[in-house]
């Protein structure tokens, strides 16, 4: 870990490596006076252009609270009519717990013109259960570039991914900052030559930067699998250095007890459930342990709706799930793993990476990664989805296998 402390004023830091530029300088880039930024070549030919594409995430404490606040900025170059129809809208998703704020926007015309978005045309929508803020832009044509900045403000959450890399659009810089309070510090690592620097210590903020130039458009390819492939940083809390014995945080070792406890712990009434279900299952008929773990995934899966859609206490608790038949991925598993305790079956939980999503990671530990869940049998060497509805012992989704 490198410290660089400075005292005075903190205006502007950079280091370089290799031609080019770590920034610490976490203030806005927003100018007063914008002008249209010299084209690289590299991309001439493609119907837009990201120019600039800055993401800085602050990790903020306001009193007894921790929260997040990302500050993003983008500028893209328009290059054709299929540019301008693309970026003559641009939305902005809005999550569940967070905030959008600060949203500013503008087009640069060739002429030197520029056509502020005015704060009454943004406007917020619903489409397809999603919540978006939209805003039009004004005067964009060939040879424009759209630039535009806003700020989401979230719960504190450990662990992120930025993805710097898209299937549509070149981008010919991008720029990461992660800022946090000084005794907080943060493992972050760069994927598919996305660079990143070492913390440094700035007065009172740890600030970890990261940049890539010349990012290409990565073109869909018939049956490839191209999540994996994308230009992307991922970050995790580490340490809280106020602590007298700092010791590293949300490790996988911490996931996999607390996911045990999570699958397997059971409360008086659940205990009572799960020995009236397993008295219904019928296995006096299996003659080896692979037939006694189809037929405890058979019964669960034709007489339960297993929906990942459903949350709540009803479908998790194994009590209500009885009574109700409904429930989720989460709840599905617990009653599998109660099932096959009651009949004596090893299994070990398994946390798989899907082939289309980022694949899981031994470092740095992104909990938020772990998506999928799967049970295997040591005695058998084989597995089950407790999800998969029209799937049986031994077969799971393709996506989850090798």
């Amino acid at each position: 870990m490198i410290k660089h402390i400075f005292a005075g004023i903190f205006s502007c830091i950079v280091f370089t490596v290799s031609g080019q530029q770590f920034s610490f300088d976490t203030s806005s880039r927003w100018s007063a006076t914008p002008a249209l930024h010299p084209s690289s070549g590299t991309f001439d030919s493609c119907s837009a252009v990201g120019v600039y594409d800055s993401r800085i995430i602050h990790f903020v404490i306001a009193k007894d609270e921790i929260y997040m606040r990302t500050v993003y900025h983008r500028i893209v170059r328009i290059n054709s009519d299929r540019g301008i129809e693309m970026f003559n809208k641009i939305y902005i998703p809005m999550y569940r717990e967070s905030e959008v704020s600060g949203i500013r926007a503008r087009t640069i015309l060739p002429g030197g013109k520029v056509v502020d978005l005015p704060e009454s045309k943004v406007k917020e929508i619903e489409e397809e259960g999603r919540r978006y803020k939209l805003f039009a832009m004004e005067g964009v044509e060939r040879g424009a570039e759209i630039e535009y900045t806003y700020t989401i403000r979230r719960p504190m959450n450990p662990f992120g991914i930025e993805v710097f890399q898209d299937k549509s659009v070149p981008y010919e810089q991008v720029r990461f900052n992660l800022v946090a309070p000084a005794h907080l510090a943060f493992h972050v690592k760069g994927f598919n030559g996305f660079r990143v620097s070492s913390d440094s210590l700035i007065g009172e903020q740890r600030i970890i930067a990261g940049f890539d130039s010349n990012v290409p458009a990565l073109e869909p390819e018939k049956y490839a699998v191209t999540d994996r492939y994308l230009r992307r940083v991922m970050y995790k809390m580490n340490y809280n250095l106020s602590s007298d014995t700092p010791e590293e945080m949300y490790t996988w070792k911490d996931f996999a007890k607390r996911a045990l406890s999570a699958y397997t712990s059971l409360d008086e009434k659940e205990e009572k459930a799960m020995d009236k279900l397993a008295d219904r299952i019928d296995i006096s008929s299996a003659s080896s342990e692979a037939e006694k773990i189809l037929l405890i995934e058979d019964y669960i899966k034709r007489n339960f709706n297993i929906d990942d859609k459903l949350f709540g206490a009803d479908v998790e608790d194994l009590d209500r799930v009885l009574k109700t038949r409904n429930t989720n991925r989460d709840g599905a598993v617990r009653m599998f793993a109660a099932l096959f305790d009651r009949n004596r079956i090893t299994y070990h939980l398994v946390f798989p990476s899907d082939r289309y999503s980022f694949p899981i990671e031994e470092d740095p530990e992104n909990w938020n990664s772990v998506e999928q869940i799967l049970f295997y049998f040591p005695k058998t060497g084989k597995y089950i989805d407790p999800e998969a509805s029209s799937l049986r012992y031994p077969f799971i989704p393709p996506a989850l296998a090798g």
